[in-house]
């Protein structure tokens, strides 16, 4: 029996918490768009797109770490649309764009949860 899978990614750049994190963590990193595959049995694929500063030139590289070296069999379409654009530095909301067409849901946190909770229960004290 095939493993039901739900397919979700999250654009950093655009989470409430990125300034944070960028500032904690000192990264390299300039921006990243994490796949994540949320199979039935639930086990958790992850695979990050990492967008770094290579000779003043934004350049994407993929992550994954081996405990989901199996997603990877997952996303064969996405990497078949990839080698076609390879070279090309596609930025992380083109990447977006790509994954979207092949099934992935956008899953970024834009809103802090205690702005979420106000904006439901109005000004909360």
């Amino acid at each position: 029996m095939e493993k039901e899978i739900i397919k979700t990614y999250v654009l950093l750049s655009e989470t409430w918490y990125y300034h944070i994190d960028r500032q904690i963590g000192g990264s390299d990193v300039i921006d990243e768009v994490m796949l994540q595959l949320h199979y039935s049995n639930g086990e958790l694929g992850e695979i990050a797109i990492r967008w770094y500063s290579l000779q003043n030139r934004l350049v994407p590289k993929i992550e994954v770490f081996n405990d989901s070296w199996e997603s990877l069999t997952q996303i064969k379409d996405i990497l078949e649309d990839m080698a076609l654009v390879s070279k090309q530095n596609i930025t992380s909301k083109q990447f977006c764009d790509l994954v979207e067409k092949h099934g992935f849901v956008d899953a970024t946190a834009r809103k802090h949860p205690y702005e979420i909770r106000r904006s439901k229960h109005g000004n909360m004290v």
